[in-house]
């Protein structure tokens, strides 16, 4: 029941990681003019920044509890 929350998390990860690689890479390969590249390069940036902010949140939070808390809630029939 653990592996569930690290799954997602992982499937998440590699869907985020797509986006911002197809979208750097397009605004550096299509793009004409240095403005797009620049624009490229501050979203990488961004995108690094946020992805760590996300690896250190995940690290954080204690899913156990959470979990027990949602299944705990859950009214039966």
């Amino acid at each position: 029941m653990n592996s569930i929350p690290l799954l997602v998390f992982y499937v998440v990860l590699a869907i985020y990681l797509w986006f911002t690689f197809s979208i750097v890479y397009h605004f550096i390969r299509f793009g004409v003019g240095t403005t797009p590249k620049t624009l490229g390069f501050v979203f990488f940036i961004g995108s690094f920044v946020l992805f760590i902010a996300v690896v250190f949140a995940y690290g954080k939070v204690e899913w156990g509890g959470i979990l027990q808390q949602i299944i705990g809630n859950v009214p039966k029939f």
